[in-house]
């Protein structure tokens, strides 16, 4: 099955891209995608810990079971001042 995945910020910059299609095994999980994700991209991998789901605009736990065409957003920690 193939889902969407989009990255913002940091990632989006270190990555060089915005989104890309990726294709994952039936049953896989948002955190078992972060984990092959962050296993090929040393950026994902720096942020592993710290990234924050959403499927379909919508915050996930990390063992939400992801489905075909979904939209996974990785997002980073922010901070103001």
């Amino acid at each position: 099955m193939t889902v969407i995945v989009n990255v913002f910020a940091r990632l989006r910059e270190q990555l060089g891209t915005s989104a890309w299609t990726e294709s994952v095994p039936e049953g896989t999980t948002s955190r078992q995608l972060v984990k092959v994700l962050s296993e090929r991209e040393a950026a994902i991998s720096e942020l592993e810990n710290v990234l924050r789901v959403a499927v379909n605009d919508e915050w996930v736990q990390k063992d939400r079971i992801l489905e075909d065409g979904d939209e996974v957003a990785l997002l980073t920690p922010v901070s103001g001042g």
